[in-house]
C-alpha cells in the first residue's frame, strides 16, 4: 500500500527559528543530542523550589482539585 505523510512546521520569526527553517539538515541530520540539565542553574533551582513549595501547600490545606471554584489565585487568598 502507498503512505503519504505530510510536516506541518510552526516557526516564529526569531533568527533561531529562521536559521532552521532555512537550513533544516542542521537539525535533522546527525545524532540526536544528548539532553542534559544543568542542576546548578541558580534560575532552574529556584523554580523547582517554588514549585514545590506550591505543591506542599495544596496538600497541606487538601486542596480539592475536582472542586471547578479552586482556581489558583482564589485558594491563595482564601484563610484557612
Amino acid at each position: 500500500g502507498a503512505a503519504i505523510s505530510t510536516v506541518l512546521t510552526f516557526a516564529q520569526t526569531g533568527s533561531h527559528d529562521s536559521y532552521f527553517f532555512e537550513n533544516p539538515d542542521k537539525i535533522i541530520s546527525g545524532n540526536p543530542i544528548v539532553p542534559e540539565i544543568d542542576i546548578t542553574n541558580e534560575k532552574v533551582i529556584k523554580r523547582h523550589v517554588i514549585a514545590a513549595i506550591i505543591q506542599s501547600y495544596f496538600h497541606r490545606m487538601k486542596i480539592d482539585k475536582n472542586n471547578k471554584n479552586n482556581d489558583l489565585l482564589s485558594v491563595l487568598v482564601t484563610s484557612h
